[in-house]
C-alpha cells in the first residue's frame, strides 16, 4: 500500500558562474577590446578590474550584460606598450562570481613629429619625439625614389639621427618604428631630399 506524503523541499543558492572564454579581440596603443561568453546565471552586469602588471592602481568598470551569447567591452585610456592583468566577474545583487582572468598588452606607440632638420648632398638629418611606451630600439627604413631600400637600427635613447651615404639629388621616403622584442609600432613617416 502506498501513501502520499508531503514533498521535502529545500532552498539553496548556487554560486554565480564566472564568465567563460575570456579573450582579447584587438588592441591599439591605448585600448584593449575583450569578449567573453555570458554566465549561465541570470546576471545583469559584469565587473572588469584591470591594472598594469608592472604595478599601479587598478581600475574597475561595470559592463551591462549583452543580449547576445557574448559580452564585449573596450578598455580605454591605457598606457602604450603596457601589459595589463584583467579580471572579469559576474555580479548579481550583492553577490559576485569568481574571476575569469587574462593578460593583454597595448600596442607600442610610434615616434611623434618626425622631421627632416637638414640635408647635404649625401646626408639627411632627422629628429623626432620619443614615444610614451618603454621600448628597446628604433628601426629607420629609407627608400630612394628609384627604389633602393636601406634600414638601420638606432638605440632607443636617442631622438635624432643622420642618414649618411645617400645619393645626391635624390628624394627619400623615410619611416621610423619603435621595437620591443618582436613587437613593432605603427610607422612615423616623412620625405626628404638630398
Amino acid at each position: 500500500l502506498f501513501r502520499s506524503s508531503d514533498p521535502v523541499t529545500e532552498t539553496f543558492t548556487t554560486d554565480l558562474d564566472a564568465p567563460k572564454n575570456l579573450k582579447r579581440l584587438s588592441q591599439t596603443e591605448n585600448s584593449i577590446t575583450l569578449e567573453w561568453k555570458n554566465s549561465l546565471a541570470n546576471v545583469h552586469l559584469y565587473r572588469v578590474k584591470f591594472a598594469p602588471l608592472s604595478g599601479g592602481d587598478h581600475i574597475e568598470v561595470s559592463v551591462p550584460r549583452s543580449d547576445q551569447a557574448t559580452t564585449k567591452v573596450t578598455l580605454t585610456g591605457l598606457r602604450p606598450g603596457t601589459e595589463y592583468g584583467i579580471g572579469v566577474t559576474a555580479v548579481k545583487d550583492d553577490r559576485e562570481s569568481a574571476a575569469s582572468t587574462i593578460n593583454a598588452a597595448t600596442d607600442l606607440d610610434a615616434p611623434r613629429d618626425l622631421e627632416v632638420t637638414g640635408s647635404t648632398e649625401t646626408t639627411l638629418s632627422l629628429r623626432w619625439k620619443k614615444p610614451l611606451a618603454k621600448f628597446d630600439r628604433y628601426r629607420i627604413i629609407y627608400i630612394s625614389n628609384v627604389g633602393k631600400k636601406s634600414e638601420i637600427e638606432v638605440p632607443g635613447n636617442v631622438n635624432s639621427f643622420i642618414l649618411t651615404g645617400l645619393d645626391a639629388g635624390t628624394e627619400y621616403s623615410i619611416t621610423i618604428v619603435t621595437e620591443k622584442g618582436r613587437h613593432k609600432s605603427k610607422p612615423a613617416s616623412v620625405n626628404g631630399s638630398t
